[in-house]
């Protein structure tokens, strides 16, 4: 059994960095692939890669099942963020962060590379900042309390 995705450049380097690719599938299972062989040409339209990871035989995952291929990142000082957590307005990218009152207040971010459903936020976040993760749900000036 394999599973195949499409990568760019940079996540495959990632990968060959690691000993172990983490799969995850639909109910919730994690696979660790060892080997994958990768296609020596980019796909000029999409500009990615193919790369089949081969599975164990004895694994339980039907043949077309979606899977999530988790693939490790290289800059430990990025700030991933879900997309569900960025507005993007007009005049730029929006977080909504708890402030220490409590409140929620809009704040500025200049984002980078999406991955997989997260984006990368190279600027506006300080270390401490609580960002909220689902935007849609909470409103700028709502006191928040916490659980």
């Amino acid at each position: 059994k394999k599973v195949i995705a499409n990568l760019t450049a940079e996540e495959l380097n990632n990968l060959k960095n690691n000993k172990y690719i983490f799969i995850k599938t639909n109910n919730g299972e994690n696979l660790i692939a060892e080997n994958f062989t990768a296609s020596d040409k980019i796909d000029p339209t999409t500009q990615k890669i193919r790369v089949e990871f081969l599975l164990n035989n004895n694994i339980n995952v039907l043949t077309g099942s979606l899977v999530q291929v988790l693939i490790p990142l290289t800059q430990k000082s990025a700030k991933i963020l879900p997309i569900s957590a960025i507005s993007f307005e007009p005049d730029g990218a929006e977080v909504l962060i708890l402030n220490q009152a409590n409140i929620a207040e809009r704040k500025k971010v200049k984002t980078g590379k999406i991955i997989g459903n997260n984006i990368e936020i190279i600027a506006g976040l300080k270390q401490n900042d609580l960002v909220i993760k689902y935007q849609n749900r909470i409103n700028p000036g709502e006191k928040i309390t916490k659980k």
